[in-house]
């Protein structure tokens, strides 16, 4: 076999061009978790698990976001295609997921019983869009007006601003909800305006001057930066509540067998 023919099977490995794509896959994980914090805090912020569970809403909903893109992930690279919009979450389904998840606590569906509900109106979606792929329903999308769309995506964003804003200002806490004074009262909170501020204005500074960079997680990053020199050097700020300690494992696709196993075993008790 000639040293041309061998070439033409067996490329020489280009190094530079290995670490180049190393450094893009390692980036976008970055920009990944970017996204996946803010949409776990926003699908199961609104649950509240009793104590003895030692659990959180906002714990599981990271949790969860962390699972849905690692296992969304995979399953594009090991199918073959390139990652869509589907495959990991994104704004527009996680907030009208939230909605659900809201509904179900507002009508005092039970923790646990809201993560078992919640896991099958994931996988009932997740088969609706595989009998369109099969029945190629998604051609219907193209009669649907472009203002239609814009109108729907425009009113999330409203919501969403809408749902953060208290956050923002500082005036979050279960008794604001209910028109009371919450756990920092009905005031303005400085410290959280000015670290939302900050992130704000640095990811459109970033968007706008380097379109390429990675806008999102340099916000995370330096907000996050911010926060710790806030609570360093002013110790009796109040910069909001953080992101609890996940510990452990993110869930497995197999993570609620168990709670089915419970649930068929309760049906078919005498």
């Amino acid at each position: 076999m000639s040293e041309d023919v061998a070439a033409d099977i067996a490329p020489p490995l280009n190094v530079t061009e290995a670490a180049r794509e190393i450094a893009n896959g390692v980036t976008s994980a970055f920009v990944l978790l970017a996204l996946m914090l803010p949409l776990g805090l926003l699908a199961f912020g609104s649950v509240t698990f009793s104590e003895a569970d030692g659990y959180s809403g906002v714990k599981a909903g990271v949790r969860a976001a962390f699972a849905a893109a690692v296992f969304g992930n995979l399953s594009a690279l090991v199918l073959g295609s390139p990652l869509l919009p589907n495959e990991v979450p994104r704004a527009s389904t996680v907030f009208v997921f939230a909605g659900f998840i809201a509904h179900l606590a507002k009508v005092g569906v039970e923790a646990m019983d809201i993560v078992l509900l919640a896991g099958a109106c994931l996988a009932l979606s997740g088969a609706i869009q595989v009998a369109f792929g099969l029945l190629r329903l998604g051609n219907i999308a193209r009669f649907v007006p472009y203002p239609v769309v814009a109108g729907l995506m425009t009113g999330l964003a409203i919501s969403l601003i809408y749902y953060e804003l208290p956050e923002v200002l500082g005036i979050h806490g279960a008794g604001a909800a209910e028109g009371e004074a919450g756990a920092h009262g009905a005031s303005m909170n400085p410290w959280t305006v000015v670290l939302a501020i900050f992130t704000i204005a640095l990811v459109l500074v970033l968007r706008k001057r380097w379109p390429k960079a990675p806008s999102k997680m340099v916000g995370v990053a330096m907000g996050t930066g911010l926060a710790v020199l806030i609570a360093h050097f002013f110790p009796g700020a109040d910069i909001g509540p953080s992101v609890p300690n996940l510990g452990g494992a993110i869930p497995l696709p197999n993570t609620l067998l168990p709670l089915l196993l419970v649930l068929n075993a309760a049906r078919h008790a005498p």
